[in-house]
């Protein structure tokens, strides 16, 4: 029986571990407004397209990619297409 427990117990810690992996791609965008992705694993940039915007930061949420900028100082929201970093006012 213990050595059921044990199997099962093992069994559950390499399904947990497997499914626990952290993305290894963010979005990011510069201080000229471009806008892509960096791979997390090498640091490589690749470019999806130009925001026009410095992006003081970004955040999804309900499965939209959202953010600020450093140039409306009256902290206008927008909303961010992941495809090319177009700007909409959310």
């Amino acid at each position: 029986m213990l050595f059921r427990i044990v199997l099962c117990c093992i069994a559950l810690s390499v399904i947990s571990a497997t499914d626990l992996k952290a993305d290894s791609i963010a979005y990011a965008g510069s201080v000229t407004g471009a806008f892509g992705t960096i791979d997390l694993n090498t640091g490589a940039f690749t470019s999806l397209g130009n925001s026009g915007q410095t992006l003081s930061g970004m955040a999804v949420a309900a499965g939209s990619l959202f953010a600020a900028s450093y140039h409306t100082a009256n902290g206008t929201l927008f909303s961010v297409n992941p495809a090319n970093g177009s700007l909409t006012s959310a």
